[in-house]
């Protein structure tokens, strides 16, 4: 491999995350086996009670190509266009070097044992469509640099405390996501998740269609700019610490199908077009209204609760 060599920099930030991410103590494909010779990547078949050989996948950080490893997606090209590698039992912090991947679109690494922050490097993955990190142990301000990836679709940092995860590392270490993290530090130091304000760039998503944060630690208000959001369909922005009042420019989401902002500190007058979003199917509330005197003309729609 030559220095300008795409490849080279993708199969380093590959391994790079899984170094990072202690990759033997992965449920699947992150070991070298018993023979490092063997890069066949099995998991247990519960029909056959035995491994099995899963599919054409490899195990991580082999001499295959990268594009053969668990998870990993790449297109024709031999680019690397997605890595997938929920419920893994993935056990670190998130690596600045995973901007190597300059093409990647789909980054989902849901429901493992991840902790630390976000790196803000992570905004210069132009190309990137969608990236799922919810039901780790995230904690710290999202950074201000997401709102760079302008060509986001699907954004899900959702459930960064109150989950009831663990993991064990290769050298025996249990990480337990509801301290900060993992509780490898210090113990008691419990996490809230995600903190900091929704900034006003959240308009810049203008290609955005989900957008779950829900169960983390924001603060602020919903700013004005979230009606810039015309194809989004989900907003599920429910326990966390917002407050002030929803924005009139919500109702300017006609796509909208699902609404979920329970468990804040919001304190509204409902904007008075609520109703004639004929798109949404689920409202959830528990503001405290100072007006309720909107149009009821949406189907389907449940307000679980106001005051």
């Amino acid at each position: 491999l030559v220095s300008d060599d795409f490849n080279l920099y993708q199969r380093f930030a590959l391994a790079v995350l899984a170094y990072s991410m202690d990759s033997e103590a992965w449920y699947y494909c992150g070991g070298p086996g018993t023979n490092f010779n063997d890069t066949q990547c099995y998991i247990f078949s519960g029909k056959q009670n035995t491994t099995v050989p899963y599919g054409d996948t490899t195990v991580w950080l082999s001499s295959t190509d990268e594009c053969t490893w668990f998870g990993v997606t790449c297109s024709s090209d031999g680019i690397v266009r997605g890595v997938d590698l929920s419920t893994n039992d993935l056990i670190g912090v998130l690596p600045y070097e995973l901007t190597a991947l300059r093409f990647i679109q789909k980054l989902h690494l849901r429901h493992n044992c991840i902790i630390g922050t976000i790196p803000p490097e992570l905004g210069q993955m132009r190309h990137l469509l969608s990236l799922e990190l919810h039901g780790n142990g995230l904690s710290g301000e999202m950074p201000r640099a997401i709102y760079d990836l302008e060509n986001l679709q699907l954004l899900n940092l959702a459930e960064q405390y109150g989950g009831d995860r663990e993991c064990t590392k290769t050298d025996g270490r249990v990480v337990d996501i509801n301290y900060r993290m993992g509780g490898l530090g210090v113990r008691y130091e419990e996490n809230v998740g995600l903190t900091g304000t929704l900034g006003p760039e959240i308009g810049e998503w203008r290609s955005m269609k989900g957008l779950y944060l829900f169960k983390n630690s924001f603060e602020g208000v919903i700013p004005e700019s979230i009606g810039n959001l015309r194809y989004l369909r989900y907003l599920r922005l429910n326990d966390n610490y917002i407050g002030g009042s929803l924005p009139k420019t919500i109702t300017k989401l006609k796509k909208l199908r699902d609404l979920q902002l329970g468990d804040n500190f919001l304190v509204s007058s409902l904007p008075s077009d609520l109703g004639r979003m004929t798109d949404l199917r689920i409202l959830t509330l528990n503001v405290r209204v100072k007006t309720l005197s909107f149009v009821a003309s949406f189907r389907f729609c449940f307000i679980v609760s106001y005051k």
